[in-house]
C-alpha cells in the first residue's frame, strides 16, 4: 500500500522549496513591520494554533515524510526477517527516502497521476 503512495510523497520537495522562501519572508516581514509581528503574536494566541507560530505550522509538513522513515524502520527493527510482512515492509522503507522527498529534485511528470491509482484498485 506505502508504495503505491509514496510517489505522492515527491511533492514534499516542492512544499520543501517553497517553505524556505516563506519563512525567510515572513521572517523579513516581522523584522521590518510591526503590525506583521502583533499580527504572528496575535495569532500564536489563538486557540486553533495551540501555541504554535506560523513558522511551526509551516514546517510540519517537511516532518511527515521524516516521521514515516522512523516509522518503518522501527517496524522494520521489530518485525523478524521470517515474517510474511517484513519483505513488505523493508520495500515501504526503501521506497519512503526522507532526502529524496525532501530536496527539490522532481518534476511534477514524475508524480502518477491519481486515476492511474483509482484503476489499480478496480
Amino acid at each position: 500500500m506505502f508504495e503505491r503512495f509514496a510517489p505522492f510523497l515527491r511533492m514534499y520537495s516542492y512544499y520543501a522549496t517553497a517553505q524556505e522562501n516563506a519563512a525567510s519572508g515572513l521572517a523579513r516581514c516581522v523584522a521590518k513591520y510591526k503590525e506583521v509581528a502583533a499580527l504572528m503574536e496575535t495569532s500564536r494566541s489563538h486557540p486553533d494554533c495551540k501555541g504554535q507560530d506560523v513558522q511551526s505550522l509551516l514546517i510540519e509538513p517537511i516532518q511527515r515524510v521524516p516521521r514515516y522513515e522512523l516509522l518503518l524502520k522501527s517496524l522494520l527493527d521489530y518485525t523478524e526477517r521470517t515474517h510474511p510482512d517484513y519483505e513488505t515492509l523493508d520495500k515501504a522503507y526503501q521506497v519512503c527516502d526522507c532526502p529524496t522527498f525532501c530536496t527539490p529534485t522532481y518534476s511534477c511528470a514524475d508524480v502518477p497521476p491519481a486515476a492511474s491509482l483509482v484503476a489499480r484498485r478496480s
